[in-house]
Protein backbone atom coordinates (compact mmCIF):
# COMPACT_ATOMS: atom_id res chain seq x y z
CA UNK A 1 0.00 0.00 0.00
CA UNK A 2 1.39 3.45 -0.68
CA UNK A 3 2.51 5.26 2.25
CA UNK A 4 4.52 8.04 2.09
CA UNK A 5 6.81 10.06 -0.75
CA UNK A 6 9.28 12.56 -1.60
CA UNK A 7 11.10 13.89 -4.71
CA UNK A 8 15.12 14.33 -4.63
CA UNK A 9 16.37 18.20 -4.44
CA UNK A 10 19.80 19.49 -4.67
CA UNK A 11 20.81 20.86 -1.70
CA UNK A 12 24.38 23.32 -1.91
CA UNK A 13 26.55 24.42 0.18
CA UNK A 14 26.87 28.07 -0.97
CA UNK A 15 29.34 28.95 1.11
CA UNK A 16 31.60 26.29 -0.79
CA UNK A 17 29.82 27.14 -3.61
CA UNK A 18 30.84 30.55 -3.60
CA UNK A 19 34.68 29.30 -2.74
CA UNK A 20 34.67 27.80 -5.88
CA UNK A 21 33.65 30.94 -8.00
CA UNK A 22 29.97 29.80 -8.54
CA UNK A 23 26.65 31.00 -8.18
CA UNK A 24 24.12 29.66 -6.28
CA UNK A 25 21.41 31.38 -7.70
CA UNK A 26 22.30 29.96 -11.58
CA UNK A 27 22.63 26.23 -10.55
CA UNK A 28 23.27 23.57 -12.66
CA UNK A 29 20.52 22.11 -14.31
CA UNK A 30 21.99 18.56 -16.23
CA UNK A 31 24.15 15.97 -14.40
CA UNK A 32 26.61 17.32 -16.91
CA UNK A 33 26.74 20.71 -15.33
CA UNK A 34 26.86 19.46 -11.85
CA UNK A 35 29.73 17.29 -12.38
CA UNK A 36 31.91 20.51 -14.11
CA UNK A 37 31.07 22.29 -10.86
CA UNK A 38 31.60 19.39 -8.73
CA UNK A 39 35.16 19.47 -10.93
CA UNK A 40 35.52 23.13 -9.71
CA UNK A 41 34.79 22.45 -6.25
CA UNK A 42 36.95 19.88 -6.00
CA UNK A 43 40.20 22.23 -7.64
CA UNK A 44 39.01 25.09 -5.87
CA UNK A 45 38.31 23.92 -2.47
CA UNK A 46 39.66 20.48 -1.71
CA UNK A 47 35.57 19.40 -1.15
CA UNK A 48 34.49 16.54 -3.23
CA UNK A 49 30.91 17.15 -5.15
CA UNK A 50 28.60 15.38 -3.35
CA UNK A 51 28.52 11.16 -1.84
CA UNK A 52 25.70 8.59 -3.10
CA UNK A 53 24.33 5.08 -2.57
CA UNK A 54 25.95 3.69 -5.88
CA UNK A 55 22.38 1.70 -7.00
CA UNK A 56 20.28 0.68 -10.44
CA UNK A 57 18.82 4.15 -11.01
CA UNK A 58 21.54 5.44 -12.43
CA UNK A 59 20.82 3.47 -15.96
CA UNK A 60 17.71 4.43 -16.06
CA UNK A 61 18.47 8.06 -15.74
CA UNK A 62 20.61 7.87 -18.27
CA UNK A 63 18.20 6.48 -20.52
CA UNK A 64 19.66 2.66 -20.07
CA UNK A 65 17.12 0.22 -19.55
CA UNK A 66 17.37 -2.29 -16.90
CA UNK A 67 14.77 -4.59 -18.61
CA UNK A 68 13.49 -5.51 -22.14
CA UNK A 69 9.66 -4.37 -22.91
CA UNK A 70 8.34 -7.28 -21.99
CA UNK A 71 10.24 -7.31 -18.46
CA UNK A 72 11.42 -10.31 -18.87
CA UNK A 73 14.89 -10.13 -19.49
CA UNK A 74 18.12 -7.83 -18.39
CA UNK A 75 18.84 -4.91 -20.76
CA UNK A 76 21.64 -3.24 -19.52
CA UNK A 77 24.45 -5.10 -21.14
CA UNK A 78 24.89 -2.92 -23.61
CA UNK A 79 28.17 -0.14 -24.61
CA UNK A 80 25.67 2.68 -23.46
CA UNK A 81 25.46 1.01 -19.97
CA UNK A 82 29.30 0.15 -20.10
CA UNK A 83 29.65 4.08 -21.26
CA UNK A 84 27.65 4.91 -17.75
CA UNK A 85 29.80 2.90 -15.49
CA UNK A 86 33.02 3.79 -17.24
CA UNK A 87 31.48 7.50 -16.63
CA UNK A 88 31.34 6.92 -12.97
CA UNK A 89 34.43 5.55 -12.33
CA UNK A 90 36.32 8.41 -13.98
CA UNK A 91 33.76 11.08 -11.93
CA UNK A 92 35.02 9.16 -8.54
CA UNK A 93 38.64 8.84 -9.76
CA UNK A 94 38.36 12.92 -10.01
CA UNK A 95 37.02 13.67 -6.60
CA UNK A 96 33.67 14.47 -8.14
CA UNK A 97 31.80 11.57 -6.73
CA UNK A 98 33.01 10.39 -3.22
CA UNK A 99 34.22 6.56 -3.51
CA UNK A 100 32.51 5.12 -0.55
CA UNK A 101 28.97 3.59 -1.42
CA UNK A 102 27.46 5.97 0.92
CA UNK A 103 24.05 5.60 2.68
CA UNK A 104 21.72 8.18 3.78
CA UNK A 105 23.18 8.55 7.07
CA UNK A 106 26.66 8.65 5.17
CA UNK A 107 25.44 11.61 3.03
CA UNK A 108 24.43 13.83 5.99
CA UNK A 109 28.12 12.99 7.76
CA UNK A 110 29.86 14.25 4.69
CA UNK A 111 27.81 17.11 3.77
CA UNK A 112 27.27 17.87 7.79
CA UNK A 113 31.25 18.19 8.01
CA UNK A 114 31.46 20.32 4.19
CA UNK A 115 33.31 16.98 2.68
CA UNK A 116 31.16 17.89 0.02
CA UNK A 117 29.53 20.75 -1.56
CA UNK A 118 26.25 19.27 -2.71
CA UNK A 119 23.63 16.46 -1.92
CA UNK A 120 21.02 14.78 -3.74
CA UNK A 121 18.20 13.77 -1.32
CA UNK A 122 14.71 13.81 -0.26
CA UNK A 123 13.08 16.43 1.74
CA UNK A 124 13.48 14.73 5.41
CA UNK A 125 17.60 14.97 4.85
CA UNK A 126 16.81 19.19 5.78
CA UNK A 127 15.64 17.85 8.96
CA UNK A 128 18.69 15.98 10.17
CA UNK A 129 21.10 18.05 8.87
CA UNK A 130 19.49 21.52 10.89
CA UNK A 131 20.42 19.18 14.15
CA UNK A 132 23.98 18.12 12.92
CA UNK A 133 24.87 20.91 11.77
CA UNK A 134 23.37 24.61 12.29
CA UNK A 135 26.22 26.15 10.41
CA UNK A 136 26.17 24.20 7.67
CA UNK A 137 22.20 24.33 7.24
CA UNK A 138 22.21 28.28 7.15
CA UNK A 139 24.43 28.13 4.36
CA UNK A 140 22.31 25.70 2.51
CA UNK A 141 20.09 26.00 0.04
CA UNK A 142 17.72 23.78 -2.51
CA UNK A 143 17.34 23.42 -6.10
CA UNK A 144 15.68 21.09 -8.20
CA UNK A 145 17.94 18.24 -9.00
CA UNK A 146 19.95 18.35 -12.22
CA UNK A 147 18.77 15.45 -14.27
CA UNK A 148 20.83 12.66 -16.70
CA UNK A 149 20.37 12.13 -20.39
CA UNK A 150 16.52 10.62 -19.72
CA UNK A 151 15.73 13.84 -17.72
CA UNK A 152 14.38 11.59 -14.68
CA UNK A 153 13.93 12.87 -11.29
CA UNK A 154 13.39 9.89 -8.40
CA UNK A 155 10.20 9.22 -6.04
CA UNK A 156 11.70 7.92 -2.95
CA UNK A 157 8.28 6.61 -2.52
CA UNK A 158 7.94 3.75 0.83
CA UNK A 159 5.15 1.33 0.59
CA UNK A 160 3.85 -1.14 2.77
CA UNK A 161 3.53 -4.98 1.92
CA UNK A 162 2.31 -7.92 3.53
CA UNK A 163 4.62 -11.15 2.52
CA UNK A 164 3.07 -13.71 1.15
CA UNK A 165 4.57 -16.59 4.09
CA UNK A 166 3.38 -13.38 7.02
CA UNK A 167 1.88 -15.64 10.21
CA UNK A 168 -1.00 -12.73 10.47
CA UNK A 169 -1.94 -11.45 7.23
CA UNK A 170 -4.72 -10.03 8.29
CA UNK A 171 -3.43 -8.20 11.13
CA UNK A 172 -0.85 -6.86 9.28
CA UNK A 173 -2.78 -5.79 6.10
CA UNK A 174 -5.73 -4.15 8.77
CA UNK A 175 -2.68 -2.09 10.17
CA UNK A 176 -1.32 -1.56 6.81
CA UNK A 177 -5.01 0.03 6.02
CA UNK A 178 -4.25 2.17 9.20
CA UNK A 179 -1.19 3.70 9.42
CA UNK A 180 -1.56 5.03 5.15
CA UNK A 181 -5.09 6.58 6.16
CA UNK A 182 -5.53 10.01 5.13
CA UNK A 183 -5.62 11.05 8.84
CA UNK A 184 -2.40 9.46 9.68
CA UNK A 185 -0.77 10.05 6.41
CA UNK A 186 -1.33 13.58 6.46
CA UNK A 187 -0.02 13.81 10.14
CA UNK A 188 2.97 12.05 9.38
CA UNK A 189 4.34 14.29 6.43
CA UNK A 190 3.40 17.29 8.45
CA UNK A 191 6.12 16.07 10.98
CA UNK A 192 8.58 14.74 9.04
CA UNK A 193 8.52 16.59 6.18
CA UNK A 194 7.68 13.79 3.25
CA UNK A 195 4.69 14.02 1.04
CA UNK A 196 1.91 11.42 1.39
CA UNK A 197 0.55 10.01 -0.89
CA UNK A 198 -3.19 10.43 -0.81
CA UNK A 199 -5.53 12.48 -2.81
CA UNK A 200 -7.67 13.85 0.37
CA UNK A 201 -3.90 14.47 2.22
CA UNK A 202 -2.59 16.61 -0.48
CA UNK A 203 -5.80 18.91 -0.59
CA UNK A 204 -4.64 19.68 2.76
CA UNK A 205 -3.90 23.76 3.12
CA UNK A 206 -0.59 22.68 4.90
CA UNK A 207 0.08 20.83 1.73
CA UNK A 208 -1.79 23.31 -1.21
CA UNK A 209 0.58 26.23 0.58
CA UNK A 210 4.04 24.49 -0.24
CA UNK A 211 2.73 24.01 -4.10
CA UNK A 212 2.11 27.71 -4.29
CA UNK A 213 5.79 28.09 -3.40
CA UNK A 214 7.25 25.90 -5.93
CA UNK A 215 8.25 28.56 -8.05
CA UNK A 216 9.88 30.45 -5.25
CA UNK A 217 14.01 31.19 -6.80
CA UNK A 218 16.60 29.12 -5.50
CA UNK A 219 17.46 31.36 -2.78
CA UNK A 220 15.06 29.88 -0.53
CA UNK A 221 15.35 26.68 0.86
CA UNK A 222 12.37 24.43 -0.74
CA UNK A 223 11.60 26.47 -3.99
CA UNK A 224 12.24 26.42 -7.79
CA UNK A 225 10.08 24.84 -10.73
CA UNK A 226 11.27 21.62 -12.21
CA UNK A 227 13.01 20.90 -16.00
CA UNK A 228 9.74 21.04 -18.21
CA UNK A 229 9.13 17.05 -18.85
CA UNK A 230 10.74 15.80 -15.86
CA UNK A 231 10.01 12.19 -15.05
CA UNK A 232 9.76 10.16 -11.96
CA UNK A 233 10.71 6.53 -11.32
CA UNK A 234 11.41 3.68 -8.47
CA UNK A 235 10.01 3.54 -4.62
CA UNK A 236 10.75 1.60 -1.72
CA UNK A 237 8.82 -0.98 0.29
CA UNK A 238 8.42 -2.07 4.31
CA UNK A 239 7.60 -5.36 5.20
CA UNK A 240 4.84 -6.00 7.56
CA UNK A 241 3.54 -9.16 9.19
CA UNK A 242 6.21 -11.32 10.42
Amino acid sequence: MPWYTGTQVLYMNTRLVKEAGLDPANPPKTKEELYEWGRQIKAKTGAAGYATQFSANLFPSEGVPILDADRSKPAFNTEEAIAVVNNLKKLIEEGVIVKDDAPFDKQIQYYSSEQVAFELSGPSFINFLKTSAPNVYENTVAVPLPTGKADLRYSNSMNLVVPKGSKNPQDAADFAAFVTNTANQTAFSKSSNTLPSTKESIQDPFFLAIRQYAGIASQNRFGAKPRQGAGVLFGRAERLGH
